[in-house]
């Protein structure tokens, strides 16, 4: 799940709420919380609090490597 949730959240340049991440991935969502922590801890992510909502994003440099990989 980790590499899909790093893709998906690339594939946006825009931050992304945490709603929309557990629509995407609502089959797991502890999972999520798992993920999300692992790729914030390692720096691959950054969270903001955006208008009261937790939202997610990449790095620029790093969201252009994982989508020249994944392509």
């Amino acid at each position: 799940m980790g590499k899909s949730a790093i893709a998906f959240l690339s594939s946006h340049p825009q931050p992304l709420p945490l709603s929309q991440l557990l629509e995407k991935f609502s089959e797991a969502p502890n999972q999520l919380f798992k993920v999300l922590l692992s790729l914030e801890r390692r720096g691959l992510i950054e969270k903001q609090n955006l208008d009261n909502e937790m939202v997610f994003t990449v790095d620029s440099v790093m969201q252009n490597y994982i989508l020249s990989c994944c392509d």
